[in-house]
């Protein structure tokens, strides 16, 4: 190459970067573009499960007055446990004078035994007897299943549900917490409800398990923002979609598309997910395509990413939760200053995450997610500014976030949500994977991925209220969020922190959410916004 031509190719290279880059923030990367898509991990609350709880009933009629000496109780129907394990509970009811009433609260506190440890069905009833020698007999009928029915189940087939359900089996003596659980994994299937009635059975002794369900084939929601930039479109309309089990393989496909103002950024999603096994493990393929072109500059570009993963949930029981999941994923992006290629980015990362979720007896919940990204290999910081229009081909050794939330109720229904999220890499990060903070999502009082970096945190801190407003039910809130990011190869790190205060809203099937925020520090919005910024959203679901 002659000289000429290597300077006539610095100069086009310094023009094309000063070009793109000049006004600070008014021309967005493709990997902030793709920040304003992102959504924080959203924070599994505690559901409630209701118990099921028999007693004895005495007899009518009886005053308690006449009393017998009981020397001991012995046991006919127990098999899980022995009458020498039942004896001590009822032993305070021996060796002195007890009447009829009590002898039943004998029966009832062997019953309250069994629910205690998970036999929810299990009852003790006083039989019929002549008392003799001093000896009183308790029948234990322990609550086996008899038959397990599904109905009201369409598309999904009875048989292929019964197999959720695999740890309550006829025959078998029933247990609370194992059909608890195969609850959850029905109702964790696409677009089912399921609720299970406990009745009696044919058989004295036995119950029957009716599980009954409701199907949603297709599920979605319309909705509006202004959670996007002002310069690809601050308000943004979308139409998310779900189709549940449409192939009858308890499969979904999950379609998004969504639109910016003036058309600046047009975004398309698609998700389709099938169970692996009956044991909550399911594999995923997703792909995502962001278009956009820059207001008033022109710049234009795309951001596409496609993934595989594969998701299995280690437990879930009424306090505890985890997940964990691998995948692999893929994402390319490009710039173009004028019709010229600028830059443009590729690079495939294997992917490891859990989840894990917790909840206290006040109902507090505790929620870690955490995620590795890799390719094995270094980024060299040379290649991550090559010329115009040369593709980087990006390397992460290490990529690692962590998002932990914590619900604290306080008190008069006050409750205080915590979080903090934060990533580390020991290099520089390509444009698509750097950590950003600012917008609806972190620190509200700045546009959406204000500032970037390869490392990074953010904390916030939420006092939240619900009331009712007529028919509407409502959750006012006061916050504070506060983040900074760090660059490996500049010593320039970047702050921002806010405050505010904002409410949701939720009448029948739409949803609305306004947050009305205010900078606390010295830097400069891209925006030129630095007095107060409002974030609003409003959805209906069908």
């Amino acid at each position: 190459m002659s000289r000429s031509t290597l300077r006539l190719h610095k100069g086009f290279a310094f023009v094309m970067a000063a070009a793109f880059t000049a006004g600070a923030h008014a021309q967005p990367s493709p990997g902030q573009v793709g920040d304003t898509l992102k959504k924080a991990p959203d924070l599994k609350l505690p559901q409630p499960v209701p118990e099921i709880r028999q007693q004895q009933a005495p007899p009518s009629g009886d005053n308690g007055a006449r009393k017998v000496v009981v020397r001991n109780f012995s046991f006919s129907g127990n098999t899980v446990y022995s009458s020498e394990q039942l004896a001590p509970i009822v032993a305070k009811f021996t060796q002195h004078p007890i009447s009829l009433m009590e002898i039943y609260d004998a029966a009832d506190a062997v019953a309250e035994f069994y629910v205690k440890n998970g036999y929810s069905l299990a009852s003790v009833s006083v039989p019929p007897q002549k008392i003799s020698d001093g000896t009183i007999q308790l029948e234990v009928s322990e609550g086996r299943v008899d038959r397990i029915e599904v109905q009201g189940n369409h598309a999904y087939q009875a048989d292929h549900l019964r197999d959720y359900l695999s740890d309550v089996k006829t025959g078998d003596i029933y247990r609370g917490d194992a059909l608890d659980d195969g609850m959850r994994k029905l109702n964790a299937l696409p677009g089912l409800k399921a609720k299970a009635i406990i009745k009696p059975g044919e058989l004295y002794g036995t119950s029957d398990i009716v599980v009954q369900t409701t199907e949603d084939p297709i599920s979605g929601s319309m909705s509006i923002d202004n959670y996007g930039r002002k310069d690809i479109g601050q308000f943004r309309v979308s139409a998310f979609a779900q189709l549940n089990n449409p192939t009858g393989v308890e499969d979904q496909l999950q379609l998004l598309v969504l639109r910016s103002d003036q058309g600046l950024l047009n975004y398309y999603y698609a998700n389709y997910s099938v169970p692996v096994n009956t044991d909550s493990t399911r594999l995923s393929l997703s792909y995502g395509h962001a278009g956009f072109h820059v207001l008033n500059a022109p710049v234009d570009g795309y951001n596409d990413s496609g993934k595989l993963m594969i998701e299995h949930t280690l437990f879930d029981t009424r306090r505890d939760s985890a997940t964990v999941n691998a995948g692999v994923s893929s994402s390319r992006t490009n710039a173009d200053f004028g019709g010229a290629a600028l830059s443009a980015t590729d690079i495939t990362l294997l992917e490891l995450g859990a989840t894990y979720n917790h909840v206290y007896d006040n109902l507090a919940v505790t929620q870690v997610t955490t995620s590795l990204a890799t390719d094995f290999h270094r980024q060299n910081p040379a290649e991550l500014t090559p010329p115009p229009g040369q593709l980087i081909k990006g390397d992460q050794r290490l990529r690692v976030e962590m998002d932990v939330q914590h619900l604290q109720p306080i008190h008069n229904h006050i409750s205080l949500l915590a979080r903090a999220n934060g990533v580390y890499s020991p290099d520089a990060l390509v444009d698509p994977q750097k950590y950003a903070i600012g917008g609806p999502q972190s620190v509200r009082g700045y546009p959406a991925s204000e500032v970037r970096g390869d490392r990074g945190i953010l904390g916030s801190l939420t006092l939240m209220r619900p009331f009712a407003l007529a028919d509407v039910n409502m959750v006012g809130r006061v916050f504070i969020d506060s983040g900074r990011v760090y660059n490996v190869n500049s010593p320039a790190d970047a702050s921002l922190t806010s405050v505010g205060l904002g409410f949701d809203a939720q009448y029948q099937r739409i949803n609305a959410k306004l947050d009305w925020s205010f900078p606390r520090d010295n830097h400069q919005a891209s925006d030129n916004r630095d007095h107060s910024r409002l974030f609003g959203s409003l959805s209906v679901a069908f």
